[in-house]
């Protein structure tokens, strides 16, 4: 018998189509993905447009009314789908879904990363691919290394190793060939793409710094430097920064986040926010997180920082100057993103892992999707 008990996230999901050879292509220039948390997707059931999330080990499926529909775990022993937070056994193998990554849509398929072992405790590590359902698993790649990010862009896969010597970014054609490997100095927690670039933040000896893949030829130049990407959205980039005031240096109450937007082309700053957590933007609108008041509030500003609308959710919902710095705080509820102009955010309810969609309309935060197995 054997449990695997994982440390709670909720991950991205991203958006490839399939050829004889070919295992995945796209034509599009821009991804659909945002953050680590969350995708918006169009057209995936005829009931419209809606997304994906995948948190506590089930993917789920939510359309465009807010119902939840659950799929798959994703993780199977001996070819049977097992939960991972119950007692399972195999005779043969289990393959679970790999703690860290991501699950990202090309086309009419998800891809995500697992980690298995057979009855001889031989471990491995594999891309998967499963139909828009989570069904009709194929393993399409055996990796000879314990794998950190991937990121599927265009043509390109890109898979990350994060060893005693650094970063090691393993790159692949759409035949999933290995086509390069590059060194870099440090170690990666962030990726995200955009035209021909993969950007990421690498970090080493205690300092931050942006940098990007060119797909082309495969050379990286820095972008930004002591600050960490939160995500790149069309030709702009947000950052953020977690800072202590002066001589307050044991005073967890004096941390305090920077957030701020670039532009990508310039690194011209168009947007910067104190004690305000930005967890969306677009070409016309900041939507952040205030961290400055025991009330939660949610703000939707202009570039010029005018106050465009805000939202007070329910008593249950109040903000924390503290943990929502490293993005696990409990008792935070920040924005992972906005679908038409309404703000999808997470937070725990009670111990579970709970989701809400805010209206400016209404002033006010409703849940419609709520995790039983969190535990607190």
């Amino acid at each position: 018998m054997r449990k695997i008990i994982l440390i709670v996230i909720t991950l991205l999901l991203c958006a490839c189509g399939q050829g004889s050879d070919v295992v995945f292509e796209t034509n599009e220039t821009e991804p659909k993905h945002l953050g680590t948390t969350f995708v918006y997707y169009e057209h995936f059931t005829d009931k419209g447009d809606g997304f994906y999330l995948y948190d506590l080990y089930q993917l789920v499926y939510v359309d465009s009314n807010y119902n939840s529909i659950p799929l798959s775990y994703l993780s199977f022993a001996d070819d049977k789908e097992v939960n991972l937070l119950e007692d399972y056994q195999f005779d043969k193998y289990y393959d679970a879904f790999f703690f860290g990554s991501s699950v990202q849509q090309f086309g009419d398929s998800l891809y995500f990363l697992s980690e298995g072992q057979d009855i001889e405790q031989n471990v491995g590590y594999y891309l998967n691919q499963v139909d828009l359902k989570g069904e009709n698993r194929k393993q399409l790649l055996s990796l000879t290394f314990v794998p950190y990010l991937f990121i599927l862009h265009q043509d390109r896969l890109i898979i990350t190793e994060n060893n005693m010597n650094g970063l090691i970014l393993h790159i692949y054609d759409n035949q999933l060939k290995e086509i390069e490997t590059l060194e870099v100095d440090g170690s990666v927690s962030r990726l995200h793409a955009y035209d021909e670039y993969v950007y990421m933040t690498v970090d080493n000896h205690g300092s931050s710094a942006i940098k990007r893949l060119d797909l082309r030829d495969f050379s990286i130049t820095n972008v930004h430097d002591n600050d960490s990407l939160l995500f790149v959205n069309g030709d702009k980039f947000g950052t953020y920064n977690v800072s202590k005031k002066a001589n307050e240096v044991d005073d967890l109450s004096e941390i305090y986040t920077i957030t701020k937007i670039f532009d990508l082309e310039t690194n011209k700053l168009l947007s910067e926010t104190h004690d305000e957590m930005i967890g969306y933007f677009d070409d016309e609108y900041v939507y952040v997180a205030s961290l400055k008041e025991e009330e939660m509030k949610y703000i939707k500003y202009d570039y010029e920082y005018n106050i465009i609308q805000e939202i007070t959710p329910s008593d249950f919902m109040t903000s924390s100057r503290l943990l929502v710095t490293i993005f696990i705080s409990q008792d935070f509820y920040h924005i992972i993103r906005v679908i038409d102009d309404s703000i999808i955010s997470k937070g725990f309810i009670d111990g579970k892992m709970s989701y809400f969609n805010c209206s400016f309309e209404v002033n006010d935060c409703e849940v419609f999707y709520q995790d039983n197995n969190s535990v607190d």
